[in-house]
């Protein structure tokens, strides 16, 4: 059992503890009569852990599962892509949040010649690359994260279709138009201080 501190995280299993060091490190002690230890990985870099009845699983930063100990029922599965963990006394679980993107979003009309910015909002995992067709405002571009900015430099009605996609698949097409007009003028203020000065 440690006694140091520097420890982020506990877990308590069956018969056999574990515990995460501030550097990712995982320390373990009590029984190892099913391999609690024996496979027990030495290396760092890992950000969650979760003690089982008889196994252990542990959580890297890019969402690799490590297991080790007794796995007569599978409990000990590994895996990729996850956020969370948590070991059971025969089985585990494990957070997933894969999932194709979606896009939303309605921008509002601009002015020519004036600086012009809209964020869509554009959910999914992995890393999703946000894409167009049809004819964007002339001076304004689309990035892959869903921005739309830049400067008008004509007016009109633009129509367009938003789209986005991962590793997991497509989004729903958005269809898309911006109105795009000429500047307003400055106001030049009341002239009704005039009225006296010309007798109205």
């Amino acid at each position: 059992m440690p006694t140091n501190g520097g420890y982020t995280a506990i877990s308590a299993g069956g018969n056999h503890s574990l515990a995460l060091t501030n550097d990712g490190h995982i320390t373990i002690w009590g029984d190892v009569t099913m391999g609690q230890r024996w496979d027990a990985p030495t290396d760092g870099g890992y950000i969650a852990i979760s003690a089982g009845t008889w196994y252990s699983t542990a959580l890297t930063a890019d969402g690799q599962i490590v297991t080790w100990g007794l796995n007569d029922v599978g409990q000990a599965a590994a895996g990729i892509g996850h956020t969370a963990i948590s070991a059971g006394g025969a089985h585990a679980l494990a957070l997933n949040p894969l999932s194709a993107p979606t896009v939303t979003g309605t921008p509002p009309a601009g002015s020519i010649d004036q600086p012009y910015s809209y964020a869509f909002t554009v959910t999914g995992y992995p890393a999703f690359t946000v894409t167009s067709t049809g004819t964007l405002p002339e001076g304004l571009i689309l990035t892959e994260a869903g921005v739309l900015s830049g400067t008008p430099t004509k007016t009109g009605s633009f129509t367009f279709t938003v789209m986005a996609s991962n590793s997991e698949g497509e989004a729903n097409p958005l269809p898309v138009t911006v109105e795009i007009t000429e500047a307003a003028l400055p106001s030049t203020g009341s002239l009704d201080f005039l009225g006296p000065i010309f007798g109205s």
